[in-house]
């Protein structure tokens, strides 16, 4: 390790890490490609170098607490999938490296050093050195897509987008019958009115879902079985549909989960962030 800000380093040295530290990696790379990863140099470069610190929580960081940490790919085991998806997203395959908050979220190194930070979302600290020592010191990482919603006033047409991981994402969300989220916020949204900040869904007795615009929020709320329906239709068109398609959520009578008065929304397939 070197050029790492020197409470970085002390951090770490605490933890166990010294210059040229080398830890065995053959039972993790074992392990890693049973479960269908692929451990590439700059993951071995980082596991060798700081594999099986443990970080506790070291209170107020620079713009984030500094949650506890652990270094340990095999915590990612059965993941597959999510780091897939994220790998499609960012054009690189990542690699596990650990999680962040005891589980809350994981931890990542694409081909490049660049070090991510993954749950529902995707976000990133920086590549080498410089995202190491973001991750220990508490700097909130860079989003690095989010789920967009516009609106056409004059209209009241609506458009979701988000990149195919997020639109799954997004159907967990509604199978999970209660949440909010904030939105990327668009400060140029033409040809729409404007972008909006969040989104809320919630459970409610019923059988059918409302889809409706409260000031700066969506809202999705309604019956069990009509959240899962809106979430299947989600997740087919995130994983089947071609980048041009578009879903449409739109009342009709005898809708199978809409209700009358529910606002329409248009639900696309944004291109992943650079």
């Amino acid at each position: 390790m070197n050029q790492v800000d020197a409470e970085a380093e002390r951090i770490l040295a605490r933890a166990g890490w010294e210059p040229g530290r080398q830890v065995d990696i053959s039972a993790w790379r074992s392990r890693l490609e049973e479960d269908g990863f692929v451990m590439h140099h700059a993951a071995e470069r980082f596991l060798r170098e700081f594999g099986d610190l443990v970080v506790p929580y070291g209170g107020p960081g620079i713009s984030r607490a500094r949650e506890a940490l652990e270094f340990d790919p095999l915590l990612a085991i059965g993941e597959g999938d999510r780091f897939a998806e994220w790998s499609e997203t960012v054009g690189k395959s990542i690699c596990p490296i650990g999680e962040l908050d005891q589980g809350r979220f994981f931890l990542g190194i694409d081909e490049d050093g660049m070090i991510y930070l993954m749950s529902d979302s995707l976000a990133r600290f920086g590549a080498g050195d410089a995202g190491i020592a973001s991750l220990v010191l508490g700097v909130m990482p860079v989003p690095l897509a989010e789920l967009q919603v516009l609106r056409a006033d004059s209209t009241a047409e609506l458009e979701l987008s988000g990149t195919r991981p997020e639109l799954r994402a997004l159907g967990r969300f509604l199978r999970a019958g209660r949440g909010r989220r904030g939105l990327l916020e668009n400060r140029e949204p033409s040809p729409y009115s404007r972008s909006l900040s969040e989104l809320q869904f919630q459970e409610t007795p019923g059988s059918v879902i409302r889809i409706l615009v409260d000031g700066s929020s969506l809202k999705i709320f309604g019956g069990r079985a009509a959240l899962d329906l809106l979430a299947d239709d989600i997740e087919d068109f995130a994983s089947n549909a071609d980048a041009s398609d578009h879903l449409h959520v739109e009342y009709f009578p005898g809708h199978h989960y809409l209700v009358s008065g529910s606002d329409s929304l248009v639900i696309a397939i944004a291109a992943p962030a650079s």
